[in-house]
């Protein structure tokens, strides 16, 4: 599995579970802007680099981008706007991968068919007695 294991746990950990998390904090809290860019360069840079690693140098990309602007950039509403953007085209990229990597796994794994299915049960059953 290999990149592909580890290119989508990063864009999950980078896009659903940080950039998500944060945007939801800040639509239900006054954070200050302050705040907001010490939660992206707090969370974002390992998972980021991970996302870099494991060949997602386009996300990755966009992502350091918008590290760069919320840097510069002094109003909530576009901060929000520009996070949302990234959280789009990442959850897209991590739907895409989730659906492609179940795929190549089950092209590197048989699925057994039902009587080997139940064949194995039987065998577990068996271990436990």
């Amino acid at each position: 599995m290999g990149p592909w294991f580890e290119g989508a746990t990063a864009s999950r950990y980078l896009v659903p579970y940080y950039i998500y998390n944060i945007i939801k904090l800040t639509k239900s809290s006054d954070l200050s802007v302050e705040k907001i860019r010490q939660q992206l360069n707090l969370m974002l840079p390992k998972a980021l680099g991970t996302a870099e690693l494991s060949g997602m140098r386009t996300l990755a990309g966009f992502a350091r981008g918008v590290l760069a602007c919320v840097d510069e950039m002094e109003d909530r509403g576009e901060i929000l706007e520009l996070l949302n953007s990234l959280y789009l085209y990442g959850s897209s990229i991590n739907a895409w991968q989730n659906y492609r990597m179940k795929w190549g796994l089950s092209s590197a794994f048989r699925i057994p068919t039902r009587k080997e299915m139940v064949d194995m049960a039987g065998r577990a059953s068996e271990s436990y007695i």
